[in-house]
């Protein structure tokens, strides 16, 4: 019999299968990345806020004789083989069964599927207009990428056309399987070894696929199962809110809902090692369904994992002392704070897109929002789309989750605000010390701490004796002995500021190295009107801060426990 992992299994599997009487087909493993965004803008109008430095692993499968499939959707989000599509509908005798080697060691690994289109929401509207109105104060031009149909019309379709029409959803359906949970149910992380991953909607598919991996000796503690729930909803707000929590009509007709699955692997230990990984994708993609047999097992209502964190309600004085301290010194440098173009506050606190924007899926597909691939590992926050080509200068100033306990990684996103593309991505580790440099410690009522260091092992000891402080800073004094002077933090590490305009270096003497200059390539100028993309948002752009997984949990951190960052707008004087 071959061992799991090796060549052979695969072809021992199908025929395995086979013999259970399953209908199989083989699909393959692809990349949806930065670049993919050239296909998915001109079918969806929507490149959905993709993270730009960590491209998601998404099988393709061969879709089914007798399945739907809308050829306007054809290489949508990337392109697959004829005959092949990266979006399915879901019978509901089948699964789809992706397993293989998984990736080197990171900070996360997760396996999600979510709706990818879905009915109209109302008879004489795909959405409820209420809720769109309510929403379109809120996220200013970023509501296109909220509500939206697909084919994308630019108005909203007649309701006696509404059978030639979907509503964009990409909503969640159940809790993600992430390294955190595979790693409680097999005893040890999932790097480098073989995975295998069920999804289905019928509990007797996942049992025939489970006895068959089990004859060919493969642990059962090795198997994950994303079971399709009938209903899924959560109490995952601060307030409640209207859920739809049914997820279907699942089916192969027109009708039904489709359906997108993707792995997220981020922040890896060693990037040479992911690239390889994911040039060779050593992943394979079956495709099974039950023909004949007893009517399929329903999964039974799934409610969302809560979420947890640090509440970080005692850095808010803190917070709002390193604004001023931002603030003060690009003062004194020639910058003042500019009124935001839209008239609202500045500075500003980034939007809660939990509960700010009610991106959580059975709230999105209550009202037909588009909810731009939500999930229940991450906080997120951003701002409306703001313009680049008048001279601005943007600040965002904010906690650090993974310094207050709220996440294993954090990045900060840069989207070009034209396709709701991601651009760039400014991770934790470059924002970590970023706001080391404006007094903190003196402002947080903490006197300046002195110490002297000339090799690691002082370095460890004298920093035991200080309480465990970890970072430090060379002051440029010396003692009486001609050793250097370091400078002690112990709350600074847990904020960050970072700055985003056009030329950087223009404010090199301002941001200390913390500032991302946004070229042309990123996001084209304002009037471009040969760049891909909304004209009207050529120039703009919006930056998300996300933050994954709380430390010590399965789930993301609670965004009502956190501090949203702060945007602030300067021009010069």
């Amino acid at each position: 019999m071959p061992k799991p992992g090796t060549g052979n299994i695969v072809q021992s599997l199908v025929h395995e299968l086979r013999s259970s009487g399953l209908k199989v087909s083989v699909g393959y493993p692809m990349l949806y990345a930065q670049a993919d965004c050239a296909y998915s803008y001109p079918v969806y109008s929507n490149c959905f806020g993709n993270n730009p430095e960590s491209p998601y692993v998404v099988p393709v499968v061969k879709s089914w004789p007798d399945e739907y499939v809308d050829p306007a959707m054809d290489n949508g989000m990337g392109k697959t083989l004829p005959g092949y599509s990266s979006t399915f509908r879901l019978d509901p005798k089948e699964a789809i069964i992706i397993f293989g080697k998984m990736p080197p060691p990171a900070r996360y690994l997760g396996l999600q599927t979510w709706i990818w289109t879905t009915g109209w929401v109302r008879d004489d509207s795909p959405w409820d207009m209420d809720a769109y109105n309510y929403f379109k104060d809120i996220a200013g031009d970023l509501i296109q990428y909220l509500f939206t149909t697909f084919p994308v019309s630019d108005n909203i379709p007649d309701p006696s056309e509404k059978d030639q029409y979907r509503v964009q959803s990409f909503s969640s359906i159940n809790n993600n399987i992430n390294n955190v949970v595979m790693e409680e149910q097999s005893g040890e992380p999932p790097w480098n070894e073989i995975r295998y991953f069920v999804i289905t909607p019928d509990q007797r598919m996942d049992e025939v696929v489970r006895d068959v991996l089990e004859s060919l000796g493969v642990d059962g503690k090795e198997v994950f199962t994303e079971g399709i729930p009938s209903t899924f909803q959560g109490n995952v707000f601060a307030d409640p809110i209207d859920q739809d929590p049914v997820v279907g009509p699942l089916g192969l007709g027109k009708e039904a809902v489709d359906f997108w699955t993707a792995f997220r692997y981020a922040m890896p230990d060693n990037e040479l090692a992911a690239r390889v990984w994911r040039k060779r994708l050593p992943l394979t993609v079956l495709r099974v369904r039950r023909m004949s047999g007893p009517d399929p097992s329903p999964y039974p209502h799934r409610e969302a994992d809560d979420r947890y964190g640090k509440n970080e309600s005692d850095f808010s004085a803190d917070l709002d002392a390193l604004v001023d301290a931002v603030i003060d010194r690009a003062d004194s440098q020639g910058l003042r704070l500019a009124p935001p173009p839209d008239g609202s506050e500045n500075p500003q606190n980034m939007i809660d897109l939990l509960n700010g924007l009610e991106q959580f899926g059975p709230a999105c597909r209550n009202i037909g929002m588009n909810c731009l691939g939500d999930n229940q590992d991450a906080s997120y926050f951003l701002f409306k789309p703001r313009p680049l080509d008048t001279g601005l200068i943007y600040a965002v100033v904010g906690t650090l989750a993974t310094e207050t306990g709220n996440g294993t990684y954090v990045g900060l996103s840069v989207n070009d605000a034209s396709m709701l593309k991601g651009v760039l991505n400014v991770s934790d580790t470059k924002l970590k010390g970023s706001a080391r440099s404006y007094g903190l410690d003196h402002r947080f009522g903490h006197p300046p701490r002195w110490s002297v260091w000339t090799t690691k092992a002082q370095s460890s000891s004298d920093s035991a004796a200080f309480g465990g402080l970890r970072s430090r800073s060379p002051t440029g004094r010396r003692d009486h002995r001609g050793r250097d002077c370091y400078r002690e933090h112990n709350d600074s590490d847990k904020f960050f500021v970072h700055f985003f305009t056009r030329d950087c270096d223009a404010i090199a003497y301002l941001t200390d190295g913390s500032c991302t200059t946004i070229t042309e390539e990123m996001v084209p100028l304002a009037g471009d009107d040969n760049a891909p993309g909304d004209d009207d948002l050529h120039g703009k752009f919006s930056a998300a801060v996300r933050a994954y997984v709380a430390e010590g949990f399965e789930r993301g951190p609670d965004p009502s426990l956190q501090l949203p960052p702060v945007l602030i707008t300067f021009h010069r004087k």
